[in-house]
């Protein structure tokens, strides 16, 4: 008898897709680390407000793309539900901004972030 064992190993989570907005396209694809995912719950938890502004209209630095299968909860009560996808909008001295769609019928909502913009840059750009 052939015995058979399956990995218990829970499946990678997607990749992270950094699109860089002078070139206008995804310029790197990296994986989304234990440390990464902290750093950026954490941006998301400390002190975000509404975004006030009417367009978003990148004019440099770079966006960084999160897919969540399993949603992703956090703390902050201004999140009505967990996270399903996520564009950190970054750009050095700037606040950086958070495009969320959340996992069941609420429209997607931007958030200006407190978090320092130039150390996200680098938590998500490999070193040179």
């Amino acid at each position: 008898m052939l015995q058979c064992e399956l990995s218990s190993a829970a499946p990678l989570p997607p990749p992270v897709e950094i699109f860089d907005v002078k070139q206008e396209k995804v310029t790197h694809v990296i994986p989304l680390t234990d440390k990464l995912q902290s750093e950026v719950v954490n941006a998301l938890n400390q002190s975000p407000q509404p975004y006030e502004g009417v367009t978003m209209n990148p004019t440099g630095g770079i966006v960084v793309h999160f897919r969540y299968p399993e949603p992703l909860k956090l703390d902050n009560p201004i999140y009505p539900q967990p996270v399903s996808e996520l564009y950190l909008f970054l750009e050095p001295n700037t606040a950086p901004l958070a495009l969320l769609f959340f996992s069941k019928g609420h429209k997607p909502r931007v958030f200006t972030l407190q978090a320092d913009a130039k150390s996200l840059i680098q938590s998500v750009l490999p070193e040179p």
